[in-house]
């Protein structure tokens, strides 16, 4: 009896096999844009918009790190020469365009401070905002506090009884 109940369990698992295997033959093959469902799309839109962003971080970061070694390298540079070393100048660099601003004594200066600017590796561009004041950083910086000295003076004292 054991046997019999053996061999209807295999030839009906038999059957049920052989019959999933012919409707698997019977269906056509589908295209691989029509296999891909729209989430399976979505992920891989995700994924491939992640790495475009995550590559997008990186030149950011490297070209910041290369902006900032710049301006560095240029304050560096206009500190150490006797032609600019007491002058205002301030120093931004934007994807290697190095831009100059504040006050020198005189065109020299300027062009002194943009000569130092441009021998500096990396540098694409120097835009050369200096203003020419006539007067050198230490007489700007007196006059400065001088004005600041004068506003709190001109300032009404208040008093409390």
């Amino acid at each position: 009896m054991k046997r019999t109940f053996g061999r209807k369990l295999t030839v009906s698992a038999t059957i049920f096999s052989l019959a999933m295997v012919v409707s698997a033959f019977g269906q056509p093959n589908p295209s691989p844009s029509d296999s891909m469902n729209p989430a399976d799309h979505s992920i891989r839109q995700a994924a491939s918009d992640t790495g475009n962003a995550v590559v997008e971080v990186y030149n950011g970061a490297a070209t910041e790190l290369r902006d900032t070694k710049i301006t560095a390298q240029v304050k560096s540079a206009l500190h150490g020469d006797s032609a600019t070393e007491h002058s205002y100048i301030h120093v931004h660099t934007a994807t290697g365009v190095v831009t100059l601003t504040g006050q020198v004594p005189s065109n020299a200066v300027a062009t002194r401070a943009k000569q130092l600017t441009q021998s500096i590796a990396g540098v694409r561009e120097v835009d050369n905002d200096l203003s020419i004041s006539g007067k050198s950083a230490v007489a700007q910086h007196t006059d400065l506090m001088l004005e600041i000295v004068f506003s709190v003076l001109r300032q009404p004292q208040s008093t409390s009884n």
